[in-house]
């Protein structure tokens, strides 16, 4: 989620969250507090098992940082849609060129946070999976943008949610493998449970295959 000063962006209006016809750039917006539209990509595979593609963020992220997050993300720019912002964020930060109607929809989720800085964050995320069956090594992961990623399955993400740990594996911009061992703590915190509901949702829609 790279930000940059010729970045517009959508200015939100409570309580329906829809763009009340200003922009601002984006690090003006941030720096105002506004409601700012973004696109979260839950990018999951079936075989060789249910998984789901996390993300580490940067170990100096503005917020959340060091800890695993939803496999793409980024503020949409200005006019974009959701499912738009996700095909651009999914090609800039993945290397994975998609197709709109690869993206599925299913709502949006809002989220207030602190930075590092104690700034406040105020986002809405329009949330969309995306079914990929490739391999780590296929991804074009951009160095400035992405830490990190790992596929876990989403038993493995039920369990640690109770408290479990798991041997994850991974893969970096550089091309290394990882290995590591995560638990509840290596997972960004949200007060709803974010991540763990997003697996509970990705294996009903596949049971229904």
């Amino acid at each position: 989620m790279a930000i940059a000063d010729e970045h517009l962006v959508d200015i939100l209006e409570p309580p329906r969250y829809l763009p009340n016809g200003e922009t601002q750039g984006i690090v003006d917006a941030i720096r105002s507090a506004s409601w700012l539209h973004t696109t979260d990509v839950w990018v999951y595979r079936t075989q060789p098992e249910l998984q789901i593609l996390f993300q580490q963020r940067p170990p100096d992220s503005p917020t959340y940082p060091g800890v695993l997050d939803c496999s793409v993300a980024g503020y949409l720019e200005a006019g974009e849609t959701g499912v738009q912002g996700g095909v651009r964020e999914t090609l800039e930060e993945l290397g994975l060129k998609v197709k709109e109607s690869d993206l599925v929809p299913f709502g949006r989720r809002l989220n207030a946070m602190l930075d590092h800085r104690g700034r406040e964050r105020k986002i809405v995320a329009n949330t969309n999976l995306l079914k990929w069956d490739g391999e780590l090594g296929d991804l074009k992961l951009s160095p400035s943008e992405v830490y990190a990623v790992f596929w876990i399955s989403t038993t493995d993400v039920l369990c640690i949610e109770k408290g479990k740990s798991a041997i994850v594996y991974g893969l970096n911009p550089r091309g290394e493998k990882l290995e590591r061992n995560v638990s509840i703590s290596d997972f960004a915190y949200n007060l709803d449970s974010y991540h763990f509901r997003i697996a509970e949702r990705i294996e009903r829609l596949e049971s229904r295959k």
